[in-house]
């Protein structure tokens, strides 16, 4: 158990992949493709949620699933049966590594607009209306965008201007440059970044939460208000859902997304996602069963139906806090701007599950009245989401566009 615990830490920790992917794919696209883009990453990423665990589960345990192949009956796969989809995976990540070194262009774009130059002379001493050097210096020092243009410039000045006692000018540059709190801490006073960040931790929760719910209530008992799947049944419906999410990400969404302004298409997917999860629990009162019969077949399309849904639903909510994200900031903050809402979103995201589990164990065995019986929690999740689109309505309508 702890080998695999500090596995899962340790992929996660070294694992990037995800922020720098959505960075680069909106600033290789214009703002009138850009929720295309996303949607299609997502879509992709949706089908490699059904492929993989497939491919991962015929490539484990070899030694028995082929064991007339004198290749993997061995020892070794016998004592290591889950090594074959890992090296799968290694294999694949070095493809990926050799193909984004080959073909992917830089992306990264230096933004002018915020330099001040350093004056190169020092103002006459005597005179009472020239300015104060040091508030150049510090001026200028404070707004280059990185250490190298700090280098460079601040050669240019004199050294008896620069290592004035008193100021503390360069430190506070090479800790805005260097130190990545200090530069999460500088992201987070801006007000567009700040808004859009906390967004999509406020989203992460919300999504975690329906996640962890969601199967709960598929596998529990139509007694306590549960839909009474099975396991295989549940399986299907989830896999259905990736391949609908799939479909919908690469044929349907990019063909209205240009026509919506980002904060708008949030705002209506926020809305309707809320009203399909206060209707959810409905689905517990139909399709009534004896005990030992099947569910009827149209029961579970419509399970399937409502799961697509939600998918569907989801992801364009996600889509479009991850637009607002990277329009928030310029091109060179985008990928310390993706990283640091994504692990923001992790904090939040290791809440939800805790309190998604736990109100959901507690409102489906406490047998109390409507509305704190099994409505309790989707109704928690619509009144969440209603709240996250009253707090978008504060959002400026520059987060429509890329920042420049």
């Amino acid at each position: 158990f702890e080998v695999a615990v500090m596995a899962r830490l340790l992929m996660g920790f070294f694992n990037p992949v995800v922020g720098l992917a959505k960075t680069i794919v909106c600033e290789v696209v214009d703002d009138e493709n850009q929720t295309k883009a996303l949607s299609r990453l997502s879509g992709w990423a949706a089908l490699g949620l059904v492929i993989g665990p497939t491919f991962g589960g015929w490539l484990s345990e070899p030694a028995e699933k082929f064991s007339n192949s004198s290749i993997f009956n061995s020892a070794f796969f016998e004592r290591f049966p889950f090594v074959l989809p890992n090296l799968f995976g290694s294999l694949v990540s070095a493809v990926t590594l050799v193909g984004v070194s080959c073909y992917l262009p830089e992306t990264l774009k230096k933004r002018n607009d915020e330099y001040v130059e350093l004056k190169q002379s020092v103002p006459d001493e005597e005179s009472e209306d020239s300015e104060n050097p040091r508030t150049e210096v510090e001026t200028g020092i404070e707004k280059a965008h990185s250490l190298e243009e700090f280098e460079e410039d601040l050669s240019a000045v004199p050294g008896d201007v620069v290592k004035h006692p008193g100021h503390n000018s360069i430190a506070k540059a090479i800790l805005k440059n260097v130190c990545p709190f200090m530069r999460m801490y500088n992201l987070m006073c801006d007000k567009e970044k700040r808004l859009s960040a906390m967004m999509y931790s406020y989203y992460s929760f919300t999504s975690i939460f329906n996640s962890e719910m969601i199967p709960l209530w598929f596998i529990a008992s139509r007694a306590s208000g549960g839909l009474g799947l099975s396991t295989s049944q549940i399986g299907s419906i989830m896999s259905t859902s990736g391949i609908g999410l799939f479909l919908y990400n690469s044929f349907i969404l990019p063909l209205y997304a240009h026509k919506w302004s980002t904060l708008m298409l949030m705002r209506l997917n926020l809305i309707l996602i809320s009203m399909l999860y206060a209707a959810l629990p409905l689905l517990s009162s139909i399709g009534q069963v004896q005990k030992g019969d099947s569910l009827p077949e149209w029961f579970l399309v419509l399970v399937c139906v409502a799961s697509i849904a939600n998918a569907v639903l989801n992801n364009n909510t996600f889509v479009c806090c991850n637009l607002i994200v990277n329009n928030s900031c310029y091109s060179d903050e985008r990928g310390a701007m993706n990283g640091l809402v994504m692990a923001l979103g992790s904090v939040f995201k290791a809440l939800g599950p805790l309190l998604g589990a736990e109100i959901f164990a507690w409102s489906i065995n406490s047998k109390n009245p409507f509305p704190f019986d099994y409505h309790f929690s989707f109704y928690l999740l619509s009144v969440g989401c209603v709240l996250l689109c009253l707090y978008s309505s504060s959002f400026p309508l520059t987060l429509n566009s890329k920042r420049v």
